[in-house]
């Protein structure tokens, strides 16, 4: 906003300032176009001093420091948001799909493969029952792939323990693990656990399935979704492609039913790129269909085959589709039906909320007061 547009309507601001030969629409010929083009000047002058007379008059010097604020505000929240997005892909890049020496978040899959590659015989770690670290987190019996901060714990710390690994999890777990990073990155430590390190279970921090961190309220509180939206997707938002219908009826023990994403920037085409737990390099939409359609039509893996075994439902398949352990399913014709989509939903950190937190001394009521305002 500039003190010119917000002059009155009355007096075109556009013409203010100018000199003769701008005011005049040709090079003075005569001496009476001289004399006209003086006269408008004049005329001009005396209608710039009226609107800045005006302009004084209308805009005192409290509404002026309203406008300086909201000036301020903009370009904080635009700062945070900039640090938002930062963080997410420096944490997408530096923790998710590095797996070195056994260390990093792993899919099931990943983990019995990287055991099996390494002659690991026998394994203190269930892959099919997820795991995180256990001197931070403690295991839900009952929600999958659910891991709460043990009391005494820092929550800084038991992220930084997630992150690092091995953990076995789900990209749902690690879009959301990526959220907590950029909170403490934007925040600091002392806020951060302030925040996430209660002993009590409805605000310590929890790495879940949960969609929408339900039953998380000081999380909840700190993102904003938009459902069903056609806004144009931004660096920083959480996103989810759905894959083939069915895939679960092949692939029971696969990971590919469906991607959590984060956008992490826009190529040169001007299409946003995402990554996420399982996608090595920030791909397209249209790449990331694509790589869930193909993990559709694989053959099922042995995971898949042991998952039918244990429900008695293989020799069913195979007496009814003989080939439906191959790439020829009968089914082929759901992933021409029912292919993958991205989902129009999204999920982002409420920037505005985060500014205030920021400025606000590390007091746990000062927290709540801004969390829990609308």
């Amino acid at each position: 906003m500039t003190v010119l547009s917000l002059l009155p309507r009355a007096v075109d601001s556009s013409n203010i300032g100018l000199p003769i030969e701008a005011a005049c629409s040709s090079g003075p010929s005569s001496m009476s176009q001289i004399g006209s083009c003086a006269s408008k000047q004049v005329e001009h002058k005396k209608i710039s001093s009226e609107a800045l007379r005006i302009f004084r008059d209308i805009l005192n010097p409290h509404l002026l420091g309203k406008i300086e604020k909201i000036q301020e505000s903009e370009r904080e929240i635009a700062e945070i948001r900039r640090r938002i997005s930062e963080s997410l892909q420096r944490t997408i890049a530096t923790y998710l799909n590095c797996h070195e020496d056994g260390k990093g978040i792993y899919y099931p899959v990943d983990y019995e493969n990287y055991l099996k590659v390494n002659g690991i015989t026998s394994s203190e770690i269930d892959p099919s029952k997820g795991f995180a670290n256990p001197e931070f987190f403690e295991k839900s019996k009952y929600r999958s792939l659910t891991f709460g901060l043990k009391e005494g714990k820092k929550a800084s710390e038991a992220l930084l323990a997630f992150l690092t690994g091995p953990t076995i999890a789900d990209c749902l777990n690690s879009t959301y693990a990526c959220f907590y990073q950029c909170l403490l990155d934007v925040l600091g430590e002392e806020k951060f656990n302030i925040l996430f390190s209660f002993s009590s279970h409805p605000f310590s921090l929890e790495i879940s399935q949960d969609h929408f961190f339900e039953g998380k309220p000081i999380i909840h509180n700190l993102v904003i979704q938009r459902e069903k939206t056609n806004n144009p997707i931004r660096v920083g938002d959480r996103c989810f492609f759905r894959g083939v219908a069915g895939f679960g009826e092949k692939h029971p023990a696969g990971c590919e039913a469906g991607w959590s994403v984060i956008c992490t920037g826009i190529n040169s085409e001007g299409e946003p790129l995402f990554a996420g737990h399982g996608i090595k390099t920030p791909s397209t939409k249209s790449e990331i269909e694509q790589l869930l359609l193909d993990a559709y039509r694989k053959p099922c893996s042995e995971r898949d085959i042991r998952h039918f075994e244990e429900k008695e439902g293989l020799k069913y398949i195979q007496r009814f589709f003989p080939n439906y352990l191959s790439s020829e399913a009968p089914y082929e014709y759901i992933a021409e039906r029912e292919k993958p989509y991205l989902r129009k939903e999204r999920i982002y950190l409420n920037a505005e909320k985060l500014v205030e937190l920021v400025k606000v001394k590390p007091d746990l009521k000062s927290f709540f007061d801004i969390i829990f305002s609308h």
